[in-house]
């Protein structure tokens, strides 16, 4: 199907919505119309037959009444029950306990997944991260995971000509959400694997048939609408393209959803990121020629210079199989990097004092031996001369009186917020108008596609030998590195969860412990994601190799330093470590500067604090791929997600590290990369290639098309819902058929996508419900933590300080946290501080007022990025007070909570559930 100029299609008033032409189709095709309507037919028909029994029945009951009598039919009935009872539970059971009928095994195309044992002998079997799954359950899995990431979203973009198409998330003109909320929408792969296992027979695999973008229109004014597939009556009613078995398109529609799918529409807007240097002088140095001296005065002076100004991307509206969500933002500007203690003479610099002026003053002088007097005039200096003996006046060879000239820098001081801010937006509320599961049960109930007619079955999955992660993780064809995949939302997570878990945290510690920041650190590991999902040896043809994929000389120098200083004849992770780090800084005795040529991003790199920007100057300037093989906002997806898992990381002192100069304090390293195991050929990538992009395009012409129609019942539809459920959960069917109808989401399941911590307003047959902005209640108490997920990083009591002016004794708890991560307050209650301070950064406490003992408690939350209240508000428990982040005294982003009783410190335990 060709996507170009999609909004034209989807108006309202385009063929879409016009009556078509009658299908005048083969004899094949006659015949499914036939079969299609003959069910309505039956239905009709059934209905007459259905008249005459129901009479019949009424009569053969009379008789039976008059010969054993009521109670004696009674008795037949119950028993006639009971055996029904017996025969359908017999029924389900050997249903629902078939072997490959549910997901708590994680048989996905086999049964030879390996069983984990624990402790105690007992056998555990559930999938979610406690078995390691065979070959061909890995292998099939992560087709269907490249799917989701791939292939299962869809995007609008313009080219130059303000043409309108429709592309996939994978494609490299798609964008993504400065926020990263679009990779909330990828369908999920088990739900991607349970339909193609009901829609088609015979192990036939074509999951992208339904992975086509969801049926939608636009109105008048623009507005997005998810629509129905159905009319009232059960009867399809969009219209499709008419294909014949050559793939040639006819130039007729008729009614099915052969052109659609539940591949979720995105449309994003494009907002302005400008990084600005601003906030207050509030001191300035000034020359005082009475007393001689320097001194300074108060002032309030604003100051705002533009660093730099970029577009980026955010989501405006999504369309998905449940319902649409339209995003709407406010102007938002955060606190990056606060002001440095020092000096400069350049306004851009981040410092707290500006060198602004420079005075020079010439006097007139006497001495008494080293002590020397200054004076503006001869007669001052005369004067004091006449009534200190000792000092002489200071004459020339001519006897004139000589002058000393000094200099006097003056400057002007900054306040305690200013610093580095970025300007652009944050997320205001949605509107989310919610369809449940009509959608999606239409569609199973309808399915209909052009099916090409080739061996593709799940016999792929069972024949291979390898497991591996595919896709972008395949840049380099080659390595000696088993990798296995994890659960996640992109290729780091999938790899940190799965089998490189140890090397990525060795590579973080490393880059630590030399010096980067854990903003550059996560840059880098975003793109050797990309390069070489973490595989040491990973090799191509071209001859790069290791984790960024070093080349010619780099390469050289690269197993020289291995072997020279540590000792390896193939470079460890460590070594690898140690020499992108060295490269990174600007080279020394064993490494080059690898940014030549490109001073702008090593700049970059070296000042900024936004991930996404340090990615891709590191991309750009020190990695250097062919632009097309560079997937920028995949490297920055992983970049993030390094950032949000491994910050947190307690990474050791390492005092055996390579300096920049390539001096050794000596030791030995220890190559930690995987054993040598199964591996990723380079034919082994090429047959996936092949048959990942076997289906591209079925309307190339070589492909005969089979007009396929697998429209599901009810019930096997709603088997298709809890077979993915199954496997997402690690249950068995059987289980999962106890749960409730349409369980594959929560009520929530529109609302968790848009995010809690924002107003909106849902709209569900006609009902509309409105939930207050900002706020929510992680569980039911008396007072709620102030993060979502509590992990305590620092309890209450003594303690070794963390960092200097730090304190000895903790007067609270920290919680980890993500950068801009919503503070909730506690209880209900008035702000009655909201500022900021040197210790606390920017910090907010709250009055709940007496407690039921009389006691007046207050809660403080510390170390806050921005805050989103003032003194005076009145705020509800859960609502989002500020955000996370690191100002003050802090050693990383964190949350910190301390709660006072009358005014004095008391131990928050007393009070909050803490794990």
């Amino acid at each position: 199907m060709n996507f170009e100029n999609y909004d034209d299609m989807y108006k309202d008033d385009s063929p879409l919505g016009s009556e078509s032409r009658k299908l005048s189709g083969s004899f094949t095709n006659g015949l499914k119309q036939v079969g299609r309507k003959g069910t309505t037919y039956g239905k009709k028909a059934g209905s007459k037959l259905a008249e005459k029994t129901k009479r019949a029945a009424k009569e053969i009951l009379k008789k039976l009444v008059e010969i054993i009598g009521p109670k004696g039919v009674l008795i037949i009935i119950c028993c006639l029950l009971l055996v029904l009872f017996v025969l359908g539970a017999c029924y389900s059971c050997s249903y629902y306990m078939m072997g490959n009928e549910n997901g708590e095994n994680g048989n996905y195309v086999s049964d030879n997944n390996t069983k984990i044992i624990s402790d105690d002998g007992d056998e555990i079997t559930n999938i979610k991260g406690d078995k390691k799954l065979s070959a061909a359950n890995s292998t099939c899995i992560s087709y269907y995971s490249l799917l989701s990431r791939e292939k299962s979203c869809w995007q609008k973009i313009k080219d130059d000509s303000g043409k309108v198409s429709l592309v996939q998330y994978g494609d490299d003109r798609a964008v993504s959400d400065a926020f990263g909320n679009d990779e909330n929408y990828f369908i999920n792969p088990n739900l991607l694997y349970a339909m193609n296992r009901y829609l088609y027979s015979n192990d036939y695999v074509y999951p992208e048939a339904f992975l086509k973008p969801v049926a939608y229109t636009i109105n008048k004014k623009g507005e997005y609408k998810l629509q129905s597939l159905t009319d009232k009556n059960g009867h399809v009613q969009v219209k499709s393209a008419v294909y014949d078995s050559n793939g040639n398109k006819a130039d007729i529609e008729r009614k099915s959803v052969s052109d659609y799918g539940i591949g979720s529409v995105l449309v994003y807007d494009e907002k302005s990121k400008k990084t600005k240097l601003k906030g207050k002088y509030v001191k300035q140095d000034y020359y005082d020629s009475s007393t001689g001296k320097v001194e300074q005065k108060v002032i309030d002076e604003s100051f705002e210079i533009l660093l730099k100004e970029e577009k980026d991307n955010v989501i405006k509206t999504a369309v998905t199989f449940a319902g649409v969500i339209n995003y709407t933002y406010t102007d938002d500007s955060t606190l990056v990097t606060q002001a440095e203690n020092g000096e400069s003479s350049n306004p851009n610099d981040n410092v707290t004092k500006i060198l602004y002026d420079t005075v020079e003053v010439s006097r007139y002088y006497c001495q008494n031996g080293s002590v020397v007097k200054k004076f503006s005039t001869k007669k001052e200096m005369e004067d004091y001369v006449k009534t200190n003996s000792g000092y002489t006046i200071a004459k020339d060879d001519k006897g004139k009186y000589k002058q000393i000239t000094d200099t006097y820098k003056l400057y002007k001081y900054r306040d305690s917020i200013s610093g580095i801010y970025l300007d652009f937006v944050k997320k205001k509320d949605s509107k989310i108008t919610d369809q449940n599961t009509d959608y999606l049960y239409d569609y199973l109930q309808n399915f209909e596609t052009y099916k090409p007619v080739m061996d593709r079955t799940n016999n792929y999955f069972r024949n291979v030998s390898y497991s591996a992660s595919f896709g972008e993780l395949s840049a380099a064809s080659s390595s000696e590195d088993e990798v296995s995949l994890g659960s996640g939302n992109n290729d780091f997570e999938m790899l940190y969860n799965g089998s490189k878990k140890k090397v990525i945290e060795e590579v973080w510690s490393g880059l630590i412990n030399y010096g980067l920041t854990p903003e550059q650190s996560a840059a880098i590991l975003g793109n050797i994601t990309q390069e070489s999902g973490f595989r040491t040896d990973a090799a191509d043809d071209l001859g790069a190799y290791g984790l960024c994929q070093f080349m010619g000389n780099r390469k050289t120098k690269l197993f020289t330093f291995a072997k020279s200083v540590n000792k390896e004849n193939q470079p460890s992770v460590r070594s690898q470590t140690q020499y992108i780090a060295m490269e990174t800084l600007g080279g020394g005795k064993w490494a080059d500067n690898a940014w030549q040529g490109h001073d702008d991003d090593r700049q970059t790199f070296e000042s900024s604090m936004d991930i996404d920007e340090l990615t891709r100057a590191f991309c750009n300037g020190y990695e250097r791929p062919d632009e097309a093989l560079a997937n920028m906002p995949k490297r920055q997806r992983c970049a993030r997600s390094a950032y949000n898992i491994l910050r947190k990381l307690n990474v050791k002192a390492d005092n055996k590290i390579i300096v920049k100069d390539g001096v050794s304090s000596g030791g030995s390293t220890e190559n930690i990369s995987s054993g040598k195991l199964s591996s990723l050929t380079n034919a082994e990538q090429e047959e996936f290639n092949t048959f990942y992009h076997q289906v591209d395009d079925i309307y190339n012409g070589k492909f005969v098309l089979d007009d396929y129609y697998g429209g599901l019942t009810r019930d096997r539809a709603e088997m298709v819902i809890k077979t993915a459920n199954s496997f997402i959960n690690g249950t068995s069917i059987l289980k999962e058929s106890l749960n409730i109808d349409n369980q594959m989401w929560s009520e929530t399941y529109l609302t968790d996508l848009s995010q809690k911590d924002i107003s909106f307003t849902t709209k569900k047959n006609e009902r509309t419900t409105t939930r207050k902005a900002d706020v929510f209640v992680a569980y039911k108490g008396e007072y709620v933590l102030p993060v979502l997920h509590p992990v305590v990083t620092d309890d209450y009591g003594p303690r070794v300080a963390p960092t200097a002016g730090a304190s000895t004794n903790h007067m609270g708890v920290d919680f980890a946290a993500s950068y801009g991560d919503p503070i909730r307050a506690a209880k209900d209650g008035t702000v009655i501080v909201a500022e900021f301070g040197n210790s606390g950064g920017f910090y907010v406490i709250i009055d709940h007022g007496k407690d039921k003992n009389g006691d007046t408690i207050w809660t403080m939350y510390l170390h806050n990025s921005r805050l989103c209240v003032k003194v005076g508000d009145k705020v509800v428990q859960g609502q989002k007070i500020a955000e996370a982040g690191s100002t003050g005294v802090s050693t990383g982003v964190h949350c910190h909570l301390s709660v006072f009783k009358n005014g004095s410190y008391d131990d928050p335990h007393k009070y909050f559930s803490i794990p």
